[in-house]
């Protein structure tokens, strides 16, 4: 990645078909038509509402930073020019945090959208921490992003279709679950906890059950069921309070 530079940018028109709309910062999926047939109405009814964002490369011609469905729809309607923000200089970094911001800002991506653009430049060699700060989130969560990035196709899928969440997948993958186990009979997905049980109790076997019986000596024995260590203590907490009813019991029946 270059360093940033200081550039310029100016508000002007220009020509559409110096543009060029090789994709390189398109982080939004096109998924259907419907998108772009929205824009073009919108375009026709009232005119292009916002600019462009460009950046100069040579001579007359700009890349595209942010803009593809206003640029798509304009060329379907015929029209020449473009109103345009264009920057003299801009690094590879600038761009793609402007390109970031300008998606999430206007409309979120989707969960598919982040785990394919999170790959996408981690692949071509944008650091961690920096794509942590482009997208204005944790670097562990980033982390997350490109593992679930290198999903099995049918759980990328599913991510696409969103039937289910990044989170989702991912603890899906850790915990080796199926497919089925991650969508569930109506294959609407699971949630995170959902998931988190089906793991417990596929898991071994527990060595023990919550007990309590009194002593000959009149001493109160008990045991604790033993549970994962994942981090999850609700579970244990539901043993601890089934514990304290049962020695409130006790308590009640020897006062007597």
């Amino acid at each position: 990645m270059s360093k940033p530079v200081h550039s310029k940018a100016e508000s002007c028109e220009i020509e559409l078909l110096r543009v060029i709309r090789d994709g390189v910062f398109q982080y939004r999926s096109e998924r259907d038509g419907k998108e772009i047939e929205s824009m073009i109405t919108s375009i026709r009814t009232d005119g292009q509402l916002q600019p462009v964002i460009v950046r100069a490369v040579e001579e007359g011609s700009y890349q595209l930073i942010s803009g593809y469905r206003r640029t798509a729809a304009m060329l379907a309607l015929g029209m020449k020019t473009v109103r345009a923000v264009v920057w003299s200089e801009m690094s590879d970094e600038q761009a793609m945090r402007v390109a970031i911001a300008e998606n999430t800002v206007r409309e979120s991506l989707s969960e598919w959208d982040k785990v394919k653009t999170a790959r996408k430049l981690r692949e071509s060699g944008v650091e961690k921490q920096k794509l942590a700060e482009a997208f204005n989130v944790s670097v562990r969560t980033c982390e997350r992003w490109i593992v679930v990035s290198k999903a099995p196709a049918e759980f990328q899928r599913a991510l696409a279709d969103d039937k289910t969440t990044i989170q989702a997948v991912y603890t899906a993958l850790q915990q080796k679950l199926s497919l089925d186990q991650l969508l569930g009979g109506e294959g609407r997905g699971r949630s995170v906890r959902a998931l988190q049980e089906i793991s417990r109790s596929k898991g071994n076997p527990t060595k023990s059950k919550t007990l309590l019986r009194t002593g000959r000596d009149g001493s109160i024995v008990f045991s604790l069921r033993l549970m994962p260590d994942d981090g999850n203590i609700a579970p244990l907490k539901k043993e601890v309070n089934k514990l304290l009813a049962k020695l409130q019991q006790i308590e009640m029946q020897r006062s007597k």
